[in-house]
């Protein structure tokens, strides 16, 4: 009879299997980027798969992944930002790097004896930050892509109503409003990703009281925050809420959320000090009325301090 997992081995293997269909998805993209080096739409979705593959190979401490997915992932923001075009030196430079990258994913499957880290290939990742401006990309790439049906439908209404009121909205005065435990919060629209449906999350021992565990979305391994706890709001262990993904530094988190209410466009001169009201925390930057009710704008930075996960 075979022995059980450890919770990381099964981690382990849930990954190889998850890693395995974003490298094939990598380099199915790169083989149509040759030919399609306008294709905005595909650019996109390579750039999300090295994304995952960087976020859920740190998850399992695979770092020589993690870092070469990160050059990989550096190089397709360049692109996805309008500052680098698409080459025949850039394409082979990106496939030398998939080799690289398959390489040590055969080491991690065990396939292969250990080997050192290609050093060499993160330099060359690395130098084409120095070429981003030079020649641009003939058509511009959509904006990050926030994917919130109710911040599409927000924004159709605001254009309808009045085009120059939208012009003014940015993303640093726009802010996501949600209820958590009766109270209003508010955070960056433009650090928040998505709403999740209901997903099962996976505890994970030996951790921070603060952290709710593990989830598979997508294909991708996301820890969730309970930011209930991690606010000092509530103790009580209560997961049968939404999880808004928020991101810090490229990486992905989920924050346990009652309901997400809508989207604020809140000046400077509109948020109150907590100075003024005698409250002090590092996990809020402000406060703002609405509709006669307090909205504690936090400070995800904070909140999603790398010692909490």
């Amino acid at each position: 009879m075979s022995e059980e997992l450890s919770f990381e081995e099964e981690l382990l293997q849930e990954f190889l299997v998850i890693a395995e269909e974003h490298i094939q998805a990598i380099e199915e993209g790169l083989v149509l980027l040759e030919k399609e080096k306008d294709n905005l739409e595909l650019v996109n979705e390579i750039f999300r798969a090295i994304h995952s593959l960087k976020g859920d190979s740190g998850s399992v401490g695979l770092n020589k992944i993690k870092r070469i997915s990160h050059k990989m992932e550096s190089v397709f923001s360049l692109i996805r930002s309008n500052e680098l075009a698409i080459t025949t030196s850039i394409l082979d430079l990106l496939f030398k790097s998939l080799k690289v990258l398959k390489t040590y994913y055969d080491e991690s499957t065990g396939k292969i004896e250990p080997i050192e880290e290609n050093q060499a290939i993160l330099d060359e990742l690395e130098k084409v930050k120095s070429l981003s401006g030079t020649t641009p990309v003939e058509s511009e790439l959509p904006k990050k892509n926030i994917l919130l049906d109710f911040e599409e439908k927000d924004e159709t209404k605001i254009s309808k109503e009045n085009e120059e009121e939208a012009e003014d909205l940015t993303d640093d005065n726009r802010y996501l409003i949600f209820e958590l435990y009766s109270m209003l919060f508010g955070v960056k629209l433009e650090k928040t990703r998505e709403l999740l449906p209901n997903i099962n999350i996976t505890p994970v021992p030996f951790i921070a009281n603060y952290i709710a565990g593990l989830i598979n979305f997508r294909g991708r391994i996301i820890p969730v925050l309970d930011l209930a706890h991690r606010l000092s709001i509530s103790n009580n262990k209560s997961y049968d809420k939404s999880i808004l993904l928020v991101t810090k530094n490229e990486e992905d988190i989920g924050l346990l959320v009652d309901n997400v209410l809508n989207i604020e466009n809140i000046g400077e001169d509109s948020i109150n000090s907590l100075d003024d009201i005698n409250l002090h925390s590092d996990y809020s930057m402000g406060v703002f009325r609405k509709n006669g009710k307090l909205v504690i704008l936090l400070n995800l930075d904070n909140v999603l301090n790398r010692d909490v996960y």
